[in-house]
């Protein structure tokens, strides 16, 4: 019986490990920074939670991405744990914007820029 329970717990193990290798091969970076921020937040480490929305940031997602996340965990860890999610990725980007790695936002403002600029010549050829 005991040799049943070891073969048993054996193939388990080799399953779940073969089930969590496909789906690291399956996600891109990006896949894989969002479900870290979204488990980070709704358990509520928020030391850990500035290390991956960082992480996030870095791998190219963009803002909007990560407020998206953390806004729809509300519905699924409340309310309470959604918005200190939120308040804490505030602080990660004050503190990014603070350290001089704004380049996020410099590329957003020279995007914003292009964009209004493209409105304009829209609107003086419609007349």
């Amino acid at each position: 019986m005991k040799a049943l329970l070891k073969a048993f717990f054996a193939l388990f193990i080799t399953i779940i490990m073969n089930a969590q290798t496909t789906i690291d091969q399956n996600l891109n970076n990006k896949e894989t920074a969002i479900i870290r921020i979204a488990s980070t937040t709704a358990k509520g480490d928020l030391v850990k939670l500035k290390e991956e929305l960082n992480t996030g940031l870095n791998t190219g997602l963009t803002v909007n991405q990560i407020k998206e996340v953390i806004v729809h965990l509300y519905a699924y860890c409340g309310f309470p744990r959604s918005i200190r999610g939120l308040q804490t990725f505030m602080a990660v980007l004050e503190e990014r914007k603070a350290k001089g790695g704004n380049r996020y936002f410099r590329k957003r403002s020279i995007a914003n820029k292009r964009r209004h600029q493209q409105i304009q010549k829209r609107r003086e050829c419609s007349g």
